[in-house]
């Protein structure tokens, strides 16, 4: 009899320690749940706060919009502004001290739509050899301003140290860069994109400003450029992040003439362009963060 009594105590010690394991187990599981769900509650509120302070720069973001060219036309050698100012740009096209002739098919200066299924939507690809964009250069606020774009490299060669490729140029007359961005293989071949203000003709004094950073191939990247001519300053963002450094600093000429984009002379880009926009303000850095949320998924899944 006391040996059954052992036993039935025995055995209740143990279904009671394999009932405290299976408590132990489900706890486990019910904390690892708990914890899961307020991770994505977390996540979820911080991608909904995103969404709600783009939403709340929309309208900031098309005050002092001074053109837009989205380039989904698909066809046609017209790029139209869609900032409701009229600032239509030309495929090829001419201008002040371009030197440049009328792009008509199949004369091989027209840069090319594709329409990138990722995206789904078209960009602008030039060759690099001789297709360009002329714009409006009354776009340009030369005292202050912000240029966006979305850009990606298509070629692989560089060059020599100190070569240049060219990107967007303004230009006087007679002939002298007074604004560029060019995309520059530094010593080390480090490559990084230079915004340039230049004074007088080619090779005089400027102001410029480089950014931090390898510039890979077959990348799009969201591009900002701001400018201040009143404090001699300037700054690049890249994917919305401010990125540069300033390597010279004078007092800013006037520019005008001919605003082109896709290079110039012997440095001509090639690549893609898209969504490009030209500002009569100064952009804070809230909202070119806000201008990259907006944009970057769709250019991040492009594969073209």
């Amino acid at each position: 009899m006391a040996e059954t009594i052992k036993q039935n105590r025995a055995a209740s010690q143990g279904f009671t320690l394999m009932e405290l394991l299976v408590v132990v187990v489900i706890i486990g599981i019910l904390a690892g749940v708990v914890v899961l769900g307020l991770k994505t509650m977390r996540e979820r509120g911080r991608v909904g706060g995103l969404k709600e302070v783009s939403s709340a720069f929309d309208s900031v973001l098309r005050t002092d919009l001074r053109a837009e060219w989205k380039f989904d036309e698909g066809s046609g050698s017209t790029a139209l502004d869609t900032s409701g100012n009229n600032q239509n740009g030309t495929l090829g096209g001419t201008g002040a001290s371009c030197n440049t002739i009328n792009c008509t098919s199949g004369n091989g200066n027209c840069p090319t739509y594709y329409e990138d299924n990722a995206k789904n939507s078209f960009a602008l690809e030039f060759d690099g050899t001789n297709d360009y964009v002329v714009l409006p250069s009354s776009a340009i606020d030369r005292q202050k301003g912000t240029v966006t774009m979305w850009i990606k490299r298509g070629f692989a060669t560089w060059g020599a140290s100190g070569t240049s490729i060219g990107v967007f140029r303004m230009r006087s007359n007679p002939q002298s860069e007074r604004w560029s961005v060019t995309l520059k293989n530094e010593s080390g071949n480090v490559r990084r994109l230079q915004m340039t203000w230049r004074t007088g003709i080619v090779g005089g004094g400027a102001n410029i400003f480089t950014s931090v950073g390898n510039w890979q191939t077959g990348e799009w990247h969201f591009v900002a450029m701001t400018w201040d001519a009143s404090m001699n300053d300037g700054k690049i963002y890249v994917d919305g992040v401010s990125n540069s450094q300033k390597e010279g600093i004078i007092p800013i000429d006037p520019i005008d003439s001919c605003l082109r984009l896709g290079g110039y002379a012997d440095i001509m880009f090639k690549g893609a362009i898209d969504d490009l926009k030209i500002y009569g303000k100064i952009l804070t850095a809230g909202e070119i963060q806000s201008l990259y949320a907006q944009t970057a998924p769709k250019y991040h899944l492009a594969t073209q």
